[in-house]
């Protein structure tokens, strides 16, 4: 199934996920642009808009397998070598960004950078943040700098 929700068990029933969105739910039910905009921002994908009117005209979707297709669409197998513009490379950066939204990762990363880290570093102490996406890394960046995880007007 296309779900992408955190188990919070080690079960397979679905009682052990957290409740909201599944991968599946937003794929049939947004908007080509929140799709696109959903690809954009958390995988910084470049084919955004074609991935996101793939997916409405594949609709409805209910495995990955559907996803992949959607994406094969208007994705080449392969790409030029060192610019990651694969099926397999686009897949990654759609999936991801499906995960992100699904399960709220933004919102869990500023929660603790905005709340949990400030009572857990003392005055001229040092935190390090592992990020291992862009939009984890200009969060973090943000924090640091304007002491505020959204983005400041005009900038």
């Amino acid at each position: 199934p296309l779900d992408m929700r955190m188990s919070r068990g080690s079960g397979d029933d679905n009682e052990n996920f957290v409740g909201g969105l599944t991968a599946a739910d937003i794929c049939n039910e947004f908007d080509e642009n929140e799709l696109k905009n959903i690809l954009r921002t958390y995988g910084d994908e470049p084919r955004s808009k074609q991935i996101a009117r793939s997916i409405i005209n594949h609709r409805p979707l209910s495995t990955t397998q559907d996803l992949m297709n959607a994406i094969a669409d208007v994705t080449p197998e392969f790409a030029r070598k060192g610019r990651r513009m694969g099926r397999t490379a686009t897949a990654a950066r759609v999936f991801q960004s499906l995960r992100i939204v699904v399960n709220e990762e933004d919102s869990a990363l500023g929660d603790v950078l905005m709340d949990v880290c400030p009572t857990l570093v003392r005055p001229g102490g040092r935190l390090v943040v592992l990020s291992y996406h862009s939009m984890e890394d200009r969060a973090t960046k943000r924090v640091m700098r304007d002491g505020t995880i959204e983005k400041r007007r005009g900038g």
